[in-house]
This record gives structure tokens, sequence and C-alpha cells, in this order.
């Protein structure tokens, strides 16, 4: 795998980051409003996961390519 290769996968999971985050603030918008929050409290927890998963791996691939460049 080049360095492009793990750049171009580290740029497809900070995406993927911002938009998890996203859904996070747009279900807290709904909190206290008349309308439901669109997330259960399982897939809240399933969002957070993901999060946690694709942080450890985008820190992975952070290490990988600044070993690389030393």
């Amino acid at each position: 795998m080049t360095t492009y290769d793990r750049a171009e996968e580290l740029r497809h999971y900070l995406w993927t980051l911002e938009i998890l985050g996203e859904v996070l603030v747009n279900n807290d918008s709904f909190e206290g409003s008349v309308a439901e929050p669109q997330l259960t409290v399982r897939t809240l927890s399933g969002v957070h996961e993901a999060i946690r998963i694709l942080a450890q791996h985008a820190g992975e691939k952070c290490g990988e390519m600044m070993v690389r460049m030393e």
C-alpha cells in the first residue's frame, strides 16, 4: 500500500467520522422538542462505537504514515 493509498484511506475515515458526528448533533437538536428523537439509545450506542473504532483506525494509519516519513 502506497503512502497515497494510506492518506486516501485516512481521508475516508475522517469523512465518515464527520458524518457520524453530524448525526449525533442533529439527534441532539431533536431532544426536548415535540418530535421524537430519530435515534434510539441502541442506535446512538452503535454510532458512538463506530466513532471509537474509526478514530482508532485513523490513528493507526497516521502512525504508519509518520513512521514511513522518518
